[in-house]
């Protein structure tokens, strides 16, 4: 018995011995967390001060207490992202946007669900309203995989006309417009005349992308999508959608493309490719930002005289499901450390030193302080990343570049974005996943040349009748069973 004893007294004796060494170990080489960021493929070579910056970085998170480092090396490499994924490559955080991957990767189980930690994180948690992390949320709350960048997070469009033009016809309910109104397309077309006829404009309206999936349509106010081809009419109280070929201010919205088409005022390319920016526009209809009256006035295809650009409301702005994760941050579900992920993201968006580094690089290197605190960047100094790929808007220093009241105009934008009647909807289409395919390849056919009015009269039939052979009924059956739980959950 006392040789027995002896022998359980040794055993955990060595044990104890093992547990004591580990710490130690762990403090001589701290976990390195993998940060799979927006950047070029082979960013040594494109950022050379890319290394630099990772060395200052890891010694800021040294010198704060943080026990791990960060490899900042890693780039964007979306064709390979779920193969890397799948074999469990090391990878911590991933940058990734609200394309129809980041659905593919939640479905994969490729994602760390955080809705039980996030609120843990307090500089993580206030740096971004609850409204915001409201449209994050799935599974009726019950999951959040991903954290954006945090920028505009509502989503509308607006038609941006020179000083100059407006001064020239006279247009002063343009000049004069005050952004409360919305202009729906048919408003466009007597000025529209009046500025094509007389042969100074190449492109009377340069066209927004159109029908997006999971966002209000970029062009009809009065649309919610479901994905490309599906959509509720809000004009309606309906909680079912329809084939947008159905919906009657899509019929509309067709037939007044046919009628500009027919005049002349959309130019063939829209049909053949040669669009560019450094053409001479009448209209220009782009997303809406915060300090969107600066970023059109800096658009030297809008700006040739120096007067200046204004621009009216094509849509309200809303929150939606997706709007809000243009750019965002995710975590690899099979991390061993989603606490030290959390942690560098809460000091990421809450530490001004910390989000300066990894957006801006050394200072002295890779920029300068203005008089006024903002950053000014070195020009070909090796190291370039933007805040809409990188951190919180609120949290780094402004730029040069920036307005000086940057961060109040995207807080006001983002707290009075209304709430998509689809808020919080995302549509699984793996129960449809064949039919869906084969509708998508019916809309990149068609729904490019019907939107500008190059399939003429019949093309709305043309185009509803391939979707329907295509599958679309089936796919709009699976909406409207999804859609049908949601609104009974809401």
């Amino acid at each position: 018995m006392k040789k027995f004893l002896s022998l359980v007294l040794a055993l955990v004796l060595c044990l104890s011995v093992a547990s004591i060494a580990m710490p130690a170990s762990a403090e001589e080489a701290p976990y390195e967390l993998v940060w799979l960021r927006y950047g070029s493929v082979g960013t040594t070579d494109t950022q050379p001060g890319l290394g630099a910056v990772q060395d200052a970085v890891n010694e800021w998170l040294k010198n704060n207490g943080y026990n791990f480092t960060v490899d900042m090396m890693h780039v964007e490499d979306m064709n390979n992202l779920q193969v890397q994924m799948a074999a469990k490559e090391k990878l911590d955080i991933i940058w990734r946007n609200a394309s129809t991957l980041s659905d593919t990767l939640i479905r994969g189980n490729f994602l760390y669900n955080i809705v039980d930690l996030y609120k843990n994180y307090e500089g993580l948690y206030n740096s971004i309203p609850e409204n915001i992390w409201n449209t994050l949320l799935r599974e009726n709350g019950k999951a959040l995989y991903m954290i954006p960048t945090y920028k505009e997070c509502g989503i509308g469009v607006a038609i941006d006309v020179p000083v100059s033009v407006c001064e020239r016809f006279g247009w002063d309910e343009i000049l004069n417009d005050d952004h409360t109104k919305i202009w729906t397309l048919d408003e466009l077309t007597p000025y529209i005349e009046e500025g094509m006829a007389t042969g100074d404009y190449e492109i009377a309206y340069r066209f927004n992308t159109n029908f997006n999936s999971s966002r209000e349509y970029d062009q009809i106010d009065s649309i919610a999508a479901v994905n490309s081809f599906i959509g509720l009419d809000l004009t309606t109280d309906t909680q079912e959608a329809a084939l947008v070929t159905d919906i009657p201010a899509y019929q509309k919205y067709v037939e007044l493309m046919n009628s500009w088409n027919e005049a002349g005022y959309i130019d063939d390319r829209f049909a053949t490719g040669g669009i560019t920016d450094e053409m001479n526009f009448l209209f220009y209809a782009e997303a809406m930002t915060p300090d969107h009256a600066n970023q059109i006035n800096e658009r030297s295809q809008l700006n040739k005289d120096g007067k200046g650009c204004v621009y009216i409301r094509l849509t309200d702005t809303y929150l939606n499901s997706t709007s809000s994760l243009g750019s965002a941050m995710a975590f690899a579900s099979y991390t061993p450390h989603i606490d030290y992920c959390l942690e560098f993201m809460d000091a990421l968006y809450s530490k001004t030193e910390l989000a300066d580094l990894c957006l801006y690089g050394i200072e002295g290197t890779h920029y300068t302080r203005a008089e006024d605190g903002r950053v000014e960047r070195i020009a070909d100094s090796g190291y370039r990343f933007d805040a809409w790929s990188c951190a919180n808007v609120m949290t780094p220093s402004l730029a040069t570049t920036d307005a000086v009241d940057k961060k109040e105009k995207y807080a006001k934008f983002n707290e009075e974005a209304k709430p998509s009647k689809l808020l919080g909807f995302i549509f699984d289409t793996e129960p449809v996943a064949a039919e869906v395919l084969a509708c998508n390849a019916v809309v990149s056919e068609h729904q490019g040349l019907l939107e500008k009015g190059f399939m003429g009269e019949d093309g709305l039939a043309a185009y509803r009748e391939a979707l329907v052979s295509a599958g679309a009924e089936k796919v709009l059956e699976e909406a409207n069973r999804q859609l049908a739980e949601f609104f009974a959950a809401k």
